[in-house]
């Protein structure tokens, strides 16, 4: 797959690249054309008789030449910069298959609650993260909608569906990246402004509760229009026009406080959203089969026109109304026309028809950018599948050659893994650095790809629906005056009160570390009992060899275990690990041959 983004990048730059070119020489056309015609202006100006007549032609000729090279122009800058996000998306493309983080666009700021469930703990979002990973999505409601489905899990037919949806984008790969590269073109309004124009949208009309002020600002127009007729002709001596001026100044003026701010916020997000229906309509025009992608289409299809038009049409109106900031053009059109008043019953016009109509069109163009990058991930990784989501029985995952998702192909081992069924858990020892933590959140975030309705990272997988639980990071808090081990205490009870209420997918990575060995055991075996009474399914990494011995324990742990070898080199120890997951407890430690491979060793003397 990286070779084909590379021939893709390839292709596009080279067009982007023959397109900066011509958009170059039209430049210095036009600058030819307009000095030429300037040119002719001079001599028509100097000469005179046929001969100025003829120069006027061409200067004639040479403007209506000009006005067609800046269209031309213009045309030619717009299709370059559309290649120009072209390039960069296939060079995210590639960065993505590399797992090269630095080279994808910055990682979305978070304002997640640092207590859910899973999402700090198995980098749902951050720098390296499955959320960046997904960086296919560009526009704030499809960041939204698939931070949304990362965070909570969809019911076993909706993610059907939606794995349906996601294979079948997966192949179009013309559609999702000029879907991208659509999205890139711009800055997306700001959160405000789309929370203002949302208000308007679907607010009530302002003018209905004022049927006299509409009535006036016809009557009024049509007034003065009559009066300056009458004194024109004579049968009037003043001008008595003058005077509905002044009342139609005062109607129109009378309201400003209240109908600018409207004139406002329909204006605030239009450009944004009109870049949003851009995207819209380019689905518009896509053949689609499965049932959410039709539904989508459906929700776009609200409107007659559809959504590019329709905001174009808003766009209009929203111009005329910037006639209020040209204080000379709108005191003038204000006493001719009663001008807010007309404008504001196009806007409230406008928002009759279609205001209510918006708030879906973003959310159908949020769960499209979500599916999108969903089929962005399902095509980069071509050998990953959709899970099986299994309704009813006995809560469980099970897997076949599972890998982390956001490691690089040549660095991603493949594990088979059983969480199951209840009444049993798996018990994972292993030395240090030989792949406990990683094969943790290699089965939780698969497990949250799963329950989003994407693929996952191995050859095969089922589960049932399960409310992933995990606690593997716990941090202490200054300043809600928390320890670490007080800190884990409250993860860990979140956990199992999580795993009471339904089923749960717990993973625990050397649970309460901050207390010692003795008092540690028994807790954590105090713990594991309250799992296994709930029914939840889980996995407990650890190095304490002998946590599973007690008679409750026992015979529910399912021991399995990762290895390191310690080989000596002439620099000192060195660590390998084949990070394959193997039956029964770990039967070697490798914490002193660390100490001694970081020159710390027992005896040893800085250098």
């Amino acid at each position: 797959m990286i070779q084909f983004y590379r021939e893709r990048l390839a292709r596009f730059e080279e067009a982007r690249v023959a397109q900066e070119r011509l958009s170059i020489r039209l430049g210095w056309l036009r600058v030819g054309v307009f000095l030429a015609g300037f040119g002719l202006y001079v001599a028509a100006d100097v000469v005179g008789g046929a001969v100025r007549r003829g120069l006027g032609a061409g200067v004639v000729v040479a403007l209506v030449l000009f006005l067609l090279l800046v269209v031309r122009h213009r045309r030619v800058r717009d299709r370059e910069r559309r290649l120009a996000a072209l390039v960069r998306v296939n060079e995210e493309a590639v960065a993505r298959l590399k797992r090269d983080w630095d080279a994808l666009p910055p990682a979305v700021p978070e304002d997640t609650d640092p207590d859910h469930s899973y999402a700090y703990d198995l980098d749902v979002f951050g720098e390296a993260s499955l959320l960046r990973l997904l960086t296919t999505v560009t526009l704030p409601p499809g960041v939204k909608t698939l931070r949304s489905w990362l965070l909570s899990a969809a019911s076993p037919p909706e993610i059907r569906e939606r794995q349906e949806a996601v294979a079948e984008l997966a192949p179009r790969v013309d559609f999702r990246q000029t879907l991208e590269a659509r999205g890139r073109l711009g800055d997306p309004p700001p959160p405000a402004s789309v929370h203002s124009f949302l208000s308007w949208a679907e607010g009530d009309p302002w003018l209905p509760k004022r049927p006299w002020l509409r009535v006036a600002a016809w009557i009024l127009p049509l007034l003065t229009g009559v009066l300056v007729a009458l004194q024109v002709t004579g049968l009037v001596a003043g001008p008595w026009w003058l005077l509905s001026m002044i009342v139609a100044l005062a109607v129109g003026g009378g309201f400003r406080r209240e109908v600018h701010p409207l004139m406002d916020a329909a204006g605030s997000g239009q450009e944004g959203f009109k870049r949003y229906a851009a995207v819209l309509s380019l689905f518009l025009e896509t053949e689609v089969r499965s049932p959410v992608l039709e539904g989508l289409k459906d929700a776009v299809r609200s409107g007659t026109a559809g959504p590019e038009r329709e905001f174009r049409r808003l766009g209009r109106t929203t111009a005329w109304a910037e006639v209020r900031h040209s204080t000379m053009a709108h005191y003038s059109l204000q006493a001719l026309l009663v001008w807010d008043v007309h404008v504001l019953a196009g806007l409230e016009k406008w928002k009759g028809r279609w205001g209510r109509h918006v708030r879906r069109w973003m959310e159908a163009l949020g769960e499209l950018e979500a599916l999108a990058a969903l089929g962005a991930l399902k095509a980069d990784h071509p050998e990953w599948v959709f899970p099986s989501l299994v309704e009813g029985g006995e809560p469980g995952l099970e897997a076949l050659d599972l890998g982390h998702p956001l490691l690089p192909a040549e660095r991603c081992v493949g594990n088979d893994v059983v969480a199951g069924p209840p009444g049993s858990f798996v018990f994972l020892t292993g030395s240090n650095m030989s792949g406990k933590s990683t094969l943790l959140r290699a089965v939780g975030l698969n497990a949250v790809l799963a329950q989003a309705g994407g693929p996952v990272c191995a050859r095969r997988m089922k589960m049932t629906a399960l409310d992933v639980q995990t606690s593997m990071r716990a941090t202490d808090s200054l300043a809600r005056g928390v320890s670490q081990y007080m800190a884990e205490l409250q993860r860990i009870r979140q956990v199992v009160e999580a795993a009471r209420k339904s089923s749960a997918l717990y993973l625990l990575d050397e649970p309460l570390q901050g207390t010692n060995e003795a008092e540690r055991r028994v807790a954590v075996q105090t713990i594991l009992g309250h799992l296994l009474d709930a029914g939840a399914v889980g996995m407990v990494a650890t190095h304490d060899l002998r946590l599973d011995h007690s008679e409750r324990l026992a015979p529910a742990a399912h021991a399995v275990h990762f290895e390191g070898t310690v080989r000596n080199e002439k620099e000192g120890p060195m660590l390998s690990f084949d990070y394959r997951l193997k039956p029964g407890r770990a039967t070697s430690t490798n914490a002193l041959a660390l100490l001694k491979a970081v020159g710390l060793g027992p005896g040893e003397e800085e250098a």
